[in-house]
């Protein structure tokens, strides 16, 4: 459209979703944002309001927001947990708000993300400094109210002591940020759900995440943007979609990523029905077992949005798709 120099124009554009997760059972969500602290606050040990990071997630169309108070704004930010959804929730967007164990005396293992909390103070604690060193006993607590819990920015500080392109690999990893460092301990005490991806290195995050599902744990991933930390510029850069089959509901959401009846994703491809002959993400563990060798396919309607066509699918699995192709968006089966 071409608007001559002195004149002015009006034009109504009227959008079409190119898909519609909801109408196909499902919804995002963002398990890590933060309301104070790092960027865009004038007050980072204030930060802003629940009516400001509503608007926040509003504006991403992000159906599930987990608003976390951490560390540099803990006592304020705190003030707005009540153990149950925010009173500004709607049926197509939930906020709640949560805790990360992030600049607490467990830093060092790793941050956690603690969601679905009935209580938010550590038994027997008043104040940050109280908290356990190391985050098994965090996150048995946690888990014990009905808490969904795992760790932030997994790959924070995981990246390999070598340079290495392999995944997974055996290169030792550098344990030297605030990353999944404890994990490899609490995995083997059943103490964690979930593993956040999307907001670091890949060779950092996926490593060890593979190696533990190769032994036989089945931890699932979990997308996170760490806004405004390690995003700045919006929540839900990196989001998890999960399958509800139903209503939106906070707590039907996060069983959805303790069961694995979920993905991340950048909201940019989705993979809408995966199965492995015949199993549902989700279902039996997510465990398929089958007789070797076997021809038999995974199969999914993936939907991607890029400008770069694919017309096939290179991969070490054996997964085939045909590819309709139509302007910039993908559908595949």
């Amino acid at each position: 459209m071409r608007i001559p120099k002195g004149q002015s124009r009006q034009v109504e554009v009227r959008l079409k979703r190119w898909v519609h997760l909801q109408k196909l059972g499902w919804y995002s969500g963002d398990h890590h944002i933060h309301a104070a602290g790092c960027s865009h606050y004038e007050s980072p040990e204030e930060g802003v309001s629940p009516e400001h990071m509503w608007r926040e997630a509003v504006g991403e169309d992000l159906n599930v927001a987990c608003v976390l108070s951490w560390g540099p704004c803990w006592y304020h930010q705190k003030t707005f947990f009540k153990g149950r959804v925010h009173p500004l929730s709607n049926e197509r967007h939930v906020m709640r708000y949560d805790v990360e164990v992030s600049g607490f005396p467990s830093s060092h293992a790793g941050h956690l993300c603690l969601l679905r909390l009935q209580e938010d103070d550590y038994p027997g604690t008043q104040k940050i400094e109280e908290w356990p060193s190391w985050t098994l006993p965090v996150l048995k607590w946690a888990r014990v109210q009905g808490g969904v819990v795992g760790y932030a920015h997994s790959g924070a500080g995981l990246e390999p002591t070598e340079p290495t392109d392999a995944l997974p690999n055996y290169v030792l990893p550098k344990f030297d940020g605030i990353g999944a460092n404890e994990y490899v301990v609490t995995v083997t005490h059943d103490a964690v759900d979930f593993y956040s991806a999307g907001d670091t290195l890949l060779r950092g995050e996926l490593n060890m995440w593979y190696h533990t599902l190769n032994t036989g744990f089945r931890v699932r991933t979990s997308g996170e943007t760490d806004s405004p930390c390690v995003f700045d510029d919006r929540v839900g850069m990196a989001r998890t979609y999960g399958q509800l089959r139903g209503k939106l509901d906070f707590d039907r959401f996060v069983d959805a990523i303790r069961e694995g009846r979920s993905y991340v994703s950048d909201g940019r491809s989705h993979l809408i029905d995966f199965k492995v002959n015949g199993l549902e993400l989700g279902t039996q563990q997510s465990e398929v077992k089958p007789r070797l060798p076997t021809t038999k396919p995974g199969r999914s309607t993936i939907r991607s949005f890029m400008k770069a066509p694919w017309n096939e699918l290179v991969s070490d699995s054996a997964l085939y798709v045909t590819v309709l192709q139509r302007a910039d968006s993908l559908h595949r089966r």
